[in-house]
């Protein structure tokens, strides 16, 4: 969540805005990461941004994919739904974790100050944009992008406490998508797809790993657990989200020999944020803006931290082996984290 404790990002929400322009020469295409148009309801669609400039040598390009300062994050403009700043959840800061071994370590946090400008020219500067689409309605749906990444040549760097704001502006073409039925058909193929790949421990496909999280059937949700309980080539890109799911994972968590680790814990605190708030997991139909959003998710995402890192202080005596020993650094690392949120 965006604090205020950066200091960039909070210099440039409180200076006065700039007036925009979009810069004569440069254009900005938005499209789908794998080309499709047509998705099955929970599939996550990956977007890529193409910026390109006729006049050469004019213009610079901030290519951070995570946002380092409100002034120059994206916007999607949904219809129907809701206007969704891109990333900006993700603030300044690029989050490190130090581990020598699976959830030992804590997290730590270093605000990125480092500009990666790259000069426009007619070949296209491709970016992959920070975060997928999610729709929770079936139809016909648009998108476009609104950027402020586009700098004169001659714009000021970013310093640890400067941070410029650019006075362009430019709005990118419309994707219409449509999404359709996720039904069962469907979903037993992609599953038989690619379980070939998830039975290898070797395999580091993340394409199969993608389609397993769009999933939502019970067999997909077996899957995933297995993949989380044995170590599966896909244990650190799985996301946990429908009730059944949660449930499941819910069984691991107080299984004696599984070792509960942040991520775990996490997990299950985001399903408890969702089960609290049924319109967290719909925010795009809801009467909530992203601000509201944020700040409730997070309220509830906290609570529900606690309420797991409670259970899991109970549990601790019943672990067993390698997973007492992982289980209570969690459970350590975890009332740190939240001591200090509640400072």
């Amino acid at each position: 969540m965006v604090v205020c404790a950066q200091v960039a990002t909070c210099l440039s929400r409180h200076s006065p805005a700039l007036p925009k322009t979009t810069p004569p020469g440069v254009s900005i295409e938005l499209a789908t990461l794998d080309g499709r148009t047509t998705y099955h309801l929970g599939e996550e669609i990956g977007l890529v941004t193409r910026y390109r400039s006729t006049i050469v040598n004019r213009y610079l390009l901030e290519t951070a994919i995570c946002p380092k300062y409100l002034a120059t994050a994206d916007t999607f403009n949904r219809q129907p739904g809701k206007t969704q700043p891109v990333g900006v959840s993700m603030g300044c800061y690029h989050y490190q974790p130090p581990r020598k071994g699976w959830g030992e370590g804590s997290e730590t946090s270093v605000l990125a100050v480092d500009t990666r400008r790259v000069t426009l020219g007619n070949d296209p500067v491709e970016l992959w944009s920070p975060g997928y689409l999610n729709y929770s309605q079936l139809g016909e749906h648009s998108v476009n992008i609104t950027s402020h990444r586009v700098y004169p040549m001659d714009a000021p760097p970013v310093t640890a406490t400067t941070v410029p704001e650019s006075s362009y502006e430019l709005t990118s073409n419309t994707v219409h998508i449509v999404i359709i039925p996720a039904d069962a058909d469907w979903q037993r193929q992609a599953l038989a797809e690619i379980m070939p790949a998830l039975r290898d421990r070797k395999n580091s496909d993340p394409h199969a790993c993608q389609r397993l999280r769009d999933l939502t059937s019970p067999e997909a949700t077996a899957v995933r657990t297995y993949q989380l309980r044995t170590d599966g080539p896909c244990r650190d890109r799985l996301w946990f989200r429908t009730p059944l799911d949660i449930q499941e994972l819910h069984r691991l968590f107080r299984n004696p020999r599984f070792p509960v680790s942040p991520e775990v814990l996490d997990q299950l605190a985001a399903g408890f944020a969702r089960s609290a708030h049924p319109e967290l997991d719909d925010w795009d139909n809801s009467d909530l803006s992203f601000e509201e959003y944020r700040v409730r998710f997070g309220d509830s995402f906290e609570k529900g931290r606690r309420h797991y890192t409670d259970e899991l202080l109970g549990l601790l005596p019943t672990k067993t082996g390698f997973a007492a020993r992982i289980s209570a650094q969690t459970a350590d690392v975890m009332n740190r984290s939240l001591r200090q949120t509640s400072q």
